[in-house]
């Protein structure tokens, strides 16, 4: 004569997961959230805040995905958006910001964009003595 000995019988199985019954060993098939050999783990990827930025976690099976603020990309939101991306500054240099950009125009030109010449005034000294505005190139 055997003894039928039930492993689940001591409810093993943590947080509403399901024992089944196997010979000397048990299993717990774990509800959604929840991993572990008794289900004691909360499996939510987003506990550990991995969003970088102000970005939103949400949470997927055994993954999570970032939701990131405008000026960041990247799995974590970790990396900068180039804001100077397919900006033309003229005859000046795009400096990237967080969410922006700014334009570093040469001496000679002005404006956002870089794309005013700056006037200069020469003064000349003749028999009329004259001063005119010569706009620079």
């Amino acid at each position: 004569m055997f003894t039928v000995i039930n492993e689940c019988q001591s409810n093993p199985c943590l947080n509403g997961g399901v024992c089944i019954d196997s010979i000397d060993m048990y299993y717990c098939q774990c509800r959604f959230n929840y991993a572990g050999i008794n289900c004691e783990y909360e499996d939510y990827e987003c506990a550990s805040t991995p969003c970088m930025n102000e970005g939103t976690c949400v949470d997927g099976i055994q993954t999570f995905f970032c939701y990131c603020q405008e000026s960041f990309t990247g799995r974590f939101c970790e990396r900068d958006v180039n804001d100077c991306e397919g900006v033309d500054c003229g005859a000046g240099v795009c400096i990237d910001g967080f969410g922006s950009y700014t334009c570093a125009c040469s001496d000679r030109v002005a404006g956002t964009h870089c794309d005013r010449s700056k006037l200069t005034t020469i003064s000349q000294y003749n028999s009329t003595k004259s001063d005119f505005i010569v706009s620079l190139k």
